[in-house]
């Protein structure tokens, strides 16, 4: 999937529906992967760590400070991060989305439920918010047809691309530490 996600990068193009809906899946399945490492009839096969890298094992095992060993503490240390970027990003977004919807209505759309548009002067971007309640944002000063930026808008209502971008959000707040996770986030 890293691989994968290098050559997305560097393809710097459009991707098809069936190029990201790859990508979702192989992720997917390294995720579920690695947050519940259980064997799956005989389609994987564990090689024991030990003996790949017994030196790495024991220090794993060693305790760093009192009794908990190595292993427990850098779980403790993946989880803090976690549980911290996690909180700051909801915070962050609630913030944003305090100040965003301070601004104008300005009408709404119809695509299978009521979307409302707002128009805000903190944004230089039109885009699409709100997982549960979808709304419009629009700037003030808008650089193109308005029916046609809305069109595009609501296009990734259709397409459900919020979902994508808070699972791919999702996968950056767990495996903050993974640099390959940030290329597939932009």
């Amino acid at each position: 999937s890293s691989l994968l996600v290098l050559y997305m990068k560097l393809k710097k193009t459009n991707y098809s529906r069936t190029e990201v809906r790859l990508l979702i899946l192989a992720f997917s399945i390294i995720a579920a992967r690695l947050l519940f490492p259980v064997e799956v009839l005989t389609v994987t096969h564990s090689v024991f760590v030990t003996t790949l890298y017994d030196g790495f094992c024991t220090w794993l095992r060693t305790p760093i400070i009192g009794d908990p060993p190595c292993y427990a503490c850098l779980a403790l240390f993946s989880l803090a991060g976690t549980f911290i970027i996690a909180a700051w990003k909801i915070r962050r977004y609630a913030v944003i989305l305090h100040m965003i919807k301070r601004g104008t209505a300005a009408g709404s759309v119809h695509a299978g439920k009521e979307i409302p548009i707002i128009e805000s002067r903190l944004v230089s971007e039109p885009f699409l918010a709100g997982l549960l309640h979808p709304f419009i944002v629009l700037p003030t000063e808008l650089y193109g047809n308005r029916d046609d930026i809305i069109r595009h808008e609501l296009n990734h209502y259709r397409h459900h691309d919020l979902l994508y971008k808070y699972f791919f959000e999702l996968l950056c707040i767990i495996f903050w530490w993974n640099p390959v996770m940030y290329l597939l986030r932009d």
